[in-house]
């Protein structure tokens, strides 16, 4: 799966948990205070992860980058700018008659956002890691005094055309 498709795919999961949450307050059933709580704060918490996430799948897909850390700096942005809209609509509420402003939404979305930067991290350490192994491969089966080792796991293809071994 590509890189800019699991990225997607963590912001449409949380999108979805969101909306599944959003269908649950407005049901208003009857649960303890506890769940209200969590219920209360989640939207908030699932929107810091969703909203840099969708975006960033967005901007790589449309202007790919293989440089780990430009990939780092796009969501970190991403990230910020994910951060500062959400707190400043929280501050926004405090006008309002309706919507209500509340720490523990602000706190949900730091941590949100701190969970965004970790499950990115994860995904692009295990990408990056896959990628440094096919090269590592790639590069020990392109011979440049002997032939590849027949011991290599996988050859890549370029590997193969340009290897004696792959000739014969």
């Amino acid at each position: 799966m590509r890189l800019s498709t699991r990225h997607a795919f963590v912001g449409i999961v949380s999108l979805a948990i969101l909306s599944l949450v959003q269908w649950y307050r407005k049901h208003s059933f009857e649960s303890p205070i506890l769940v209200h709580y969590i219920v209360g704060i989640l939207p908030n918490f699932l929107a810091a992860i969703a909203i840099p996430f969708v975006f960033f799948s967005l901007w790589t897909e449309h202007d790919p980058v293989s440089i780990d850390s430009a990939r780092r700096y796009r969501f970190l942005v991403l990230a910020a700018i994910t951060g500062i809209g959400l707190v400043a609509w929280e501050h926004m509420q405090r006008s309002s008659r309706t919507l209500v402003f509340d720490y523990h939404d602000i706190g949900a979305t730091i941590a949100g956002l701190a969970v965004a930067w970790l499950i990115f991290v994860l995904l692009n350490t295990k990408h990056r890691s896959a990628r440094d192994e096919d090269a590592e491969l790639a590069n020990a089966c392109v011979p440049k005094t002997a032939p590849c080792s027949q011991s290599a796991h996988r050859m890549e293809p370029a590997a193969l055309k340009r290897s004696p071994v792959a000739h014969g």
